[in-house]
């Protein structure tokens, strides 16, 4: 097994490594994969496994297949990164300040004072168009950088908002974090608008929830 991996034998013959990404190289897109759907389980060891299968995209069938020393490695490093996650997630309810950040050769400015830097077609678009459209915390925070956090020197235009939201796909999540904890600490306005947002999310997931389970028992009932 090489670092943070695990060597898989497919069917076909060819060999497959599979590893752990460190915190730092986590995006966006493997932050939605990570949390989404909400794991269920509550047990260590359960969800464990279950974010080896997502971190890997390996279904768990496959993990039943590799040596057990592999496994429990694997669960290892996965533990230790969700606990730098933790930490992480910590530390940013502390920031004070982000200026800007660097994606793909290009620098994004960080508004400082949200309401008097940032124009009413900006918050409009956020609250309206991209908010609204979020299932995951990941659609959120991408939506929140690709509106909010421009080019340096460039003034906002909503014809690229969607584009740039692409683009941040592969935006490092630890940095939309920073990004998030600095306007929710700084402004009320934001603050509000996300936490509605949040709420928005808990209960669509919610709502898709019981209609699944109202479907389900519909079905046993008629069979």
């Amino acid at each position: 097994m090489s670092e943070g991996g695990i060597g898989i034998t497919e069917q076909d013959g060819k060999r497959t490594v599979y590893r752990v990404k460190p915190l730092e190289e986590i995006t966006i897109a493997d932050w939605r994969g990570l949390t989404h759907p909400p794991i269920e389980a509550t047990d260590p060891f359960d969800i464990a496994v279950e974010l080896v299968a997502r971190h890997c995209t390996l279904p768990k069938s496959k993990l039943r297949r590799i040596a057990a020393s592999d496994m429990y490695r694997l669960m290892e490093v996965i533990s230790t990164e969700a606990e730098k996650i933790a930490a992480h997630k910590a530390k940013v309810a502390l920031i004070l300040g982000i200026r800007s950040f660097t994606h793909g050769g290009i620098k994004y400015t960080v508004p400082q004072d949200l309401e008097n830097e940032v124009t009413f077609g900006q918050f409009e678009d956020l609250e309206k168009v991209l908010l609204p459209q979020c299932e995951t915390d990941a659609d959120m925070h991408r939506a929140i950088c690709a509106s909010l956090c421009l080019p340096e020197g460039e003034e906002y235009d909503g014809g690229k908002v969607m584009e740039r939201m692409a683009v941040f796909e592969t935006l490092p999540v630890m940095t939309a974090m920073e990004v998030y904890a600095f306007f929710f600490g700084s402004s009320e306005r934001f603050e509000h608008l996300t936490s509605r947002c949040l709420s928005q999310m808990l209960t669509t997931r919610q709502h898709k929830a019981a209609q699944v389970l109202t479907d389900l028992l519909n079905g046993t009932g008629a069979s």
